[in-house]
């Protein structure tokens, strides 16, 4: 077996990779059953044919022994079957008496037979053309059934036809089987069946990516837009288009290998929708270009590759099944399909899927626009986040509904973040680092969908859209790997409750026991740009809330005291420290996940001595426990008053009349401090300590005993 590189034959443009496929096709269905069986793989850029032929024998085959498949379309004008069309390739084809040419005269003479039969000598209407679609399904010769199937596919609803070939083999003005013949007949003699004097150096461009002379001014439509010409196309103002027969002609063999199984596998995915091999709606993300426009496009392709050579059966059989699965369903869009991917809802061998975009790039023209690369890799654990995202299909009917008329545009925006956050995550790099912080990106996209959504009330409320369900503790599993101060903040504040911090961020019900939009009410106030007031606004709420609720100011993770003392030094990124405490509000964190100790296991006396008097002492007084007895002790709502204002002075005073009411008595009696370093401390206390660091706090400020 000869390992034959194809430099011609790419996974870009699309023409190209239905090239490779065609060459598989071909040489394994034509070469001599006695030799052994072509396979064929991707390395990198180039498909390269595993065969017992050599480049020699390659374009030999391809000269002298090729036989074209019938590609043939009379129920489209402009095919060659009625008056006015071009007849180039059809008439002298049909009076060729070359054998290899024989199966395309037995086609066209079917073809006719059923024009005739009809009759029809004009380009049929709609109930004409599925009575002829019928027919010549059932008349065509066996070797032209591969293309019946790749361009249309009746159903009880009527023919439907599959996106890669347009309509039934027509793509606006192109008509792909009339051109198929004219190509045939400019590189081979009709008479004999030879190939003309430049066929030899057109096929050497064609399969090894040759500079050529004698590319032609013809059509290719939608499979090779670098080809296509027109504006802006070249260093002038217009370019013709530029074709290598053999391009044309090759990509055509090769696009046929996706027809049976839109036959085997004929799925409703939608009113008057058909499934077809790898092709799902379009998602306008993931690439550069990408806009919610793209939505309005035909159709993504997702071409498969593969490293290990494998035999055109087998090539059928991953075409064949032509699927990529979600837990639940077959992926519908590209951003399923990349979850699918993931998911290693597709797993026959496969390396990555070049994906494809049947979008308008050229005017009205629709070209198959290569959009990213996606390598096939297991990732579970990340693709279980976005399942857990998909619980009650929240997932699904938000981005559903995102695509709809009148979409807000925050929320439009929003949606399109979410979903580029959850690409990044299932192609981050394998490196722990990596990981967290795509999880992170996309825990806050998700979190500033909800946000958009509760902005929106009434256009979420008529589409029914629900609050997200609680996420799971795999969400913090995938982030507390690094202690960062903001992580460990954010945390904190959002395991207080309940009522859970999302109320102070979305209008939630909360006399409900399950999730629920309130437009009435009374508890959002949340501002990411203004933490330390947002912060004081929600201590405030929650005094008022712990005189019904106990649990007002519960947590089940409490921060560490070294990151207090970054918040305290002005050391910390607010607004990122902002965002994570909203969007792990929304996560169910697990009880006793905070860490004991802080970096380099630094105890809790040593980490509080840090901690200035200045939050210490208010901290203490609004803990809600006497540091001596642990009894209750009320919270007084004047002092976080005093330090918003920034009263240093009467803030730590009211908190040291407070403490000493309680039985503790503190070295201290005032800290004189005024403005926005007041303001912070105070803030700061609304974060949880644990027991043990209050009570380490506390030991920082009694009053020192003289021993005799």
């Amino acid at each position: 077996m000869n390992a034959l590189p194809l430099p011609g034959c790419s996974p870009t443009p699309l023409a190209h990779y239905l090239k490779a496929l065609g060459i598989l096709r071909l040489v394994s269905e034509q070469l001599p059953l006695d030799l052994p069986r072509p396979r064929g793989a991707w390395q990198g850029e180039t498909f390269v044919l595993h065969s017992s032929l050599d480049r020699a024998a390659l374009e030999q085959f391809f000269l002298h022994d090729y036989r074209p498949t019938p590609i043939l379309a009379p129920w489209n004008g402009g095919s060659g079957f009625y008056a006015g069309d071009k007849q180039d390739g059809i008439s002298v084809l049909a009076a060729s008496a070359a054998p290899r040419f024989q199966d395309f005269r037995e086609g066209i003479g079917s073809a006719r037979n059923a024009l005739a039969q009809l009759p029809l000598t004009e380009k049929p209407e709609k109930a004409e053309k599925d009575a002829l679609l019928q027919l010549c399904r059932g008349s065509f010769p066996v070797h032209a059934l591969d293309w019946l199937d790749a361009a249309l596919v009746l159903t009880s609803d009527g023919p439907k036809f599959p996106p890669l070939l347009g309509t039934g083999g027509n793509d606006g003005r192109l008509e792909f089987t009339n051109n198929f013949m004219q190509r045939l007949v400019e590189l081979f003699a009709p008479t004999t069946g030879h190939p003309h004097p430049n066929t030899i150096t057109l096929l050497s461009g064609s399969l090894f990516a040759e500079p050529v002379r004698g590319l032609t001014d013809n059509a290719i439509g939608q499979f090779f837009p670098q080809a296509a010409g027109g504006a802006n196309s070249t260093s002038g103002f217009d370019a013709k288009s530029l074709v290598n027969h053999w391009d044309f002609i090759l990509m055509l063999e090769g696009a046929l290998l996706f027809g049976a199984a839109a036959v085997k596998r004929l799925e409703s995915t939608g009113p008057g929708e058909l499934a077809y091999p790898f092709s799902v709606r379009p998602s306008g993300f993931g690439y550069a270009s990408g806009s919610e426009a793209d939505t309005g496009a035909r159709c993504e392709l997702w071409a498969p590759l593969w490293q290990n050579p494998a035999s055109l059966a087998e090539l059928r059989q991953v075409l064949g099944e032509g699927r990529a699965r979600l837990t639940d369903r077959a992926a519908r869009d590209g951003f399923e399909f990349v979850r699918a991917v993931a998911s290693l809802g597709v797993d026959r061998g496969l390396t990555a899927f070049q994906r494809y975009s049947f979008a308008p790039r050229n005017g009205l023209a629709f070209f198959a626009t290569p959009l990213d690369r996606v390598p096939v890799r297991r990732r579970a654990r990340l693709t279980a986040l976005l399942d857990d995202l998909d619980r009650s299909n929240w997932l699904d009917r938000v981005r559903g509904a995102a695509r709809g008329d009148r979409v807000p545009n925050s929320v439009a925006s929003a949606v399109r973040q979410l979903e580029e956050a959850a690409l990044a995550l299932l192609r981050s790099g394998q490196q722990e680092a990596d990981e967290q912080a795509a999880v992170e990106s996309l825990l806050l996209a998700v979190a500033d969908a909800e946000a958009a959504l509760a902005r929106s009330l009434t256009w979420t409320k008529g589409k029914g859209l629900p609050p997200l369900p609680k996420l799971s503790g795999q969400w913090w599993e995938g982030l507390h790997h690094t202690a960062e101060p903001e992580l460990d903040l954010a945390a904190g504040l959002a395991s207080l409750g309940p009522p859970s911090l999302r109320v102070h961020w979305e209008p939630l019900d909360l006399e409900r026991p399950f999730l629920t939009w309130d437009a009435n009410s009374r508890e959002v106030f949340w501002q990411d740009a203004q933490l330390e007031e947002t912060l004081l606004a929600i201590h405030l709420r929650r005094i008022l809330h712990a005189e019904e609720r106990a649990s007002a100011f519960a947590a089940a993770y409490f921060v560490q005291p070294c990151s207090l003392a970054s918040f305290l030094d002005g050391e910390t990124d607010d607004l990122r420290l902002a965002r994570l405490a909203r969007a792990l509000s929304l996560v169910h964190l697990p009880a006793g996940a905070g860490l004991a100790a802080g970096p380099g296991g630094e105890s809790h006396e040593s980490a509080c001595a840090k901690l200035p008097a200045l939050f210490a002492l208010p901290k203490l007084a609004l803990a809600g426990r006497a540091p001596v007895s642990g009894e209750d002790m009320p919270r007084l709502a004047a002092i976080l008053r005093r330090g918003a204002a920034g009263d240093g002075l009467a803030a730590t005073r009211l908190a040291c009349q407070r403490l000493r009411g309680s039985g503790f008595t503190p070295a201290l009696r005032e800290v004189p401090a005024r403005g926005r370093p007041v303001r912070r401390a105070v803030a700061a206390t609304l974060f949880p300590l644990s027991p043990a660091a209050l009570a380490a706090l506390a030991d920082q400020f009694r009053p020192l005993t003289l021993s005799h």
